[in-house]
């Protein structure tokens, strides 16, 4: 079938721009490596090149992900590049060959990226690495249901299954996957959770106070029935006041006089830092969820509560102190931020 005039400009046109479109992917490549070299994204206040690529590119979370992993292996591999520069391979295909690319294989796998279709180059990677041929992601389904794609090694899943089994015969009854990781990740996480293990501790000194009281109270009612045996000098009252004063003392966290605070009264003596004390830890978790308190320029704030860091935010080095009001969470990424701006 022959086309008309109107038909060939419509695909002359389309031609062009998939010239352009292809030409845009290897521009791009170009410009995250060298943001990346350049540490620009954490100049910009970007925790990492994805968090560049995804807010200030406005990437979706995949496309951003793959030209980042592209982007770092055509550093590595400049041969990899090339093709890319050249149009024989595109981002998508590339992006199949990172998990086994390498400055030595490179020939094999980039002549077989560019004379085979995708699906043969995920068979190919697959065989040699079978975990790399499944990307782990989550997407929604319906309402709060997601369907989860992972890998999982045959030891692995025998274990979830055998945690499965143990876990219905608690319940008495054939318990799902699902409700069986709600299970062992809810007691993993009341155990080694940060945010978790503080609100215990929390819970636990409340309880310490109450039995306190009640301790004190006992102790004065008897003091009271018994005022001959009462030895003190004070009075019961004087004792059940400063006891109450203690005891109200005991919401307030001290004050903690760091090192640097006694620098300061003698300059003679060689500076060393303090280490945060674990009640401190405790609020600065507690506070901030163990969660990444960095601000965006849009007003929201970065969620990573993966590699999260408790920050000064005046440095020790300038007088700051151990101080809950001097104290935030950071993760790795914003961390390295603050303190290259």
């Amino acid at each position: 079938m022959q086309l008309n005039n109107k038909d060939l400009v419509i695909h002359e046109r389309a031609l062009e721009v998939s010239k352009r479109y292809l030409k845009s992917e290897s521009e791009l490549i170009t410009c995250l490596i060298e943001v990346d070299q350049n540490k620009i994204s954490y100049k910009l206040d970007y925790s990492s090149l994805s968090d560049y690529a995804r807010r200030a590119l406005k990437l979706s979370d995949d496309t951003a992900q793959n030209f980042v992993t592209v982007a770092r292996k055509a550093f590595l591999v400049p041969e990899l590049k090339t093709a890319i520069d050249e149009g024989s391979l595109t981002v998508s295909k590339a992006r199949k060959l990172t998990p086994v690319l390498n400055s030595v294989n490179q020939a094999h796998w980039l002549a077989l990226a560019k004379s085979s279709s995708q699906k043969t180059i995920e068979k190919e990677v697959a065989r040699v690495q079978p975990h790399s041929a499944i990307i782990e992601q989550a997407k929604y389904v319906s309402g709060d249901t997601l369907k989860v794609t992972s890998a999982y090694s045959e030891k692995v899943y025998k274990m979830l299954k055998r945690a499965q089994d143990l876990e219905s015969r608690k319940a008495k009854k054939n318990l799902s996957v699902n409700e069986t990781l709600e299970k062992i990740l809810g007691a993993y996480l009341e155990k080694n959770d940060p945010v978790k293990r503080a609100e215990l501790m929390v819970e636990r000194r409340v309880e310490q106070r109450v039995d306190q009281r009640k301790d004190r109270l006992k102790s004065f009612q008897q003091d009271t029935n018994n005022p001959s045996e009462n030895i003190d000098a004070a009075s019961p009252k004087t004792r059940l006041k400063t006891n109450d004063q203690g005891d109200k003392n005991m919401n307030v966290m001290p004050k903690e006089k760091g090192f640097n605070e006694i620098l300061h009264q003698r300059n003679n003596i060689p500076f060393h830092r303090s280490a945060i004390s674990a009640p401190l830890k405790r609020q600065v978790i507690l506070r901030d969820k163990d969660q990444c308190q960095h601000p965006y320029l849009d007003g929201s704030k970065c969620t990573n509560q993966r590699f999260t860091e408790i920050h000064h935010k005046i440095p020790i080095s300038n007088g700051g102190q151990n101080q809950l009001t001097n104290l935030t969470t950071l993760c790795s990424g914003h961390h390295k931020v603050v303190h290259l701006n």
